[in-house]
């Protein structure tokens, strides 16, 4: 069945319901750390981990990679959150943290998207 923009609803489904739920694992991880920024890094490189292997499994336009890759990774892990972080690090005049937060959150979700790809790939 499709949408009046040939879009079928079952693709938009799939991508609510992950998003549902990334957007719920996004909550419980980051309120378990005291500041915002760790809990956004952790679900970002777990994210970053999570989608290198799906990539491996090159399961491009299924439902399970609307489900998970643009659904629940791409709900859990939000580009505005690792740029609030930044944001707040300049404001608040860290620039360290704020040098910290930004190399180590691009280099680390690269290693992590490349790790999650070897491993599944082999």
């Amino acid at each position: 069945m499709f949408d009046e923009h040939g879009i079928a609803i079952g693709k938009i489904l799939f991508i609510s319901l992950g998003s549902v739920c990334g957007s719920w694992l996004r909550i419980k991880i980051v309120s378990c750390f005291q500041t915002k920024s760790w809990g956004n890094f952790l679900v970002n490189i777990f994210a970053s981990f999570f989608l290198g292997a799906l990539i491996a499994l090159n399961s491009y336009q299924t439902y399970q990679y609307l489900l998970i890759a643009v659904g629940l990774l791409g709900s859990m892990s939000t580009f505005s959150g690792f740029i609030y972080d930044l944001m707040c690090s300049l404001k608040s005049r860290k620039y360290c943290e704020f040098m910290y937060i930004s190399t180590v959150s691009i280099f680390g979700g690269i290693f992590a998207a490349t790790l999650g790809f070897n491993l599944v790939d082999g």
